[in-house]
């Protein structure tokens, strides 16, 4: 109880004491937070805005404080830089978890000032996070994500079969027309290897015919010779 009053009357001095507008040495800041409300969702980044106006040139520190259900705190975000990132002034939270419901604000200071406590503070954008849930324009977006991309893969898988089955087609049509083409030249050939051999035969069968006519003249002239001359022997005798 006594924490939650602390809490509370420092959150009332913080407001009253750190104004969005400080002049220091004659240099206005002004700091203005236009999101009063930001909701965000687990596991996903917000940005938080912090506009800072001055009426002269200065080098800025720019700080964020957090105020929750039971404490408040300043960020270190130099030792937390993948949970938290400055964008100028403004503050980016990512993974965003239920830890991280509360009230932010930003505070600049000038750091060529000499009065070091002197800062200019938003009026702070109350951080609440939902869960993630889907409207109605989300799920039909994502079911006609869905439907095309089934689509899609059908029409491939069609066109590849189709393409796939034609070149089966070819190719057997290919091997078919090779394998007609082999057996005609294969009965081509046979019938000239026929003919040539047949040719031969012939051939042979001529020389042994021209081979035996030879001889049997060979031993029909003798006898014809023999004939003559006894038919001469026997007119001389007769004369």
């Amino acid at each position: 109880m006594i924490k939650m009053i602390f809490h509370h009357f420092f959150y009332i001095i913080l407001i009253f004491f750190f104004t969005p507008g400080l002049s220091v040495n004659s240099c206005i800041i002004t700091v203005t937070q236009p999101q009063e409300r930001l909701h965000g969702r687990f596991n996903q980044t917000v940005l938080i805005s912090c506009h800072v106006n001055t009426s002269c040139k200065i080098q800025k520190d720019v700080q964020w404080y957090v105020f929750k259900k039971d404490s408040y705190y300043q960020l270190d975000i130099n030792k937390q830089p993948t949970k938290y990132t400055l964008q100028d002034a403004d503050l980016q939270i990512s993974w965003l978890s239920h830890s991280d419901d509360g009230v932010y604000h930003c505070a600049v200071s000038n750091r060529d000032s000499t009065d070091s406590g002197a800062q200019a503070i938003g009026t702070g954008t109350t951080l609440t996070l939902k869960e993630n849930d889907y409207n109605t324009g989300e799920v039909l977006l994502i079911t006609l994500v869905v439907l095309l991309s089934l689509y899609s893969l059908i029409i491939l898988t069609l066109f590849i079969c189709i393409k796939t089955g034609h070149a089966m087609l070819l190719k057997r049509r290919q091997s078919q027309s090779q394998a007609k083409g082999d057996s005609t030249r294969t009965v081509h050939f046979g019938a000239v290897l026929q003919e040539l051999y047949s040719k031969r035969n012939l051939r042979r069968n001529k020389k042994n015919t021209s081979t035996d006519v030879s001889q049997e003249n060979k031993v029909e002239e003798p006898q014809s010779h023999t004939v003559r001359e006894d038919i001469y022997q026997n007119l001389k005798r007769a004369r």
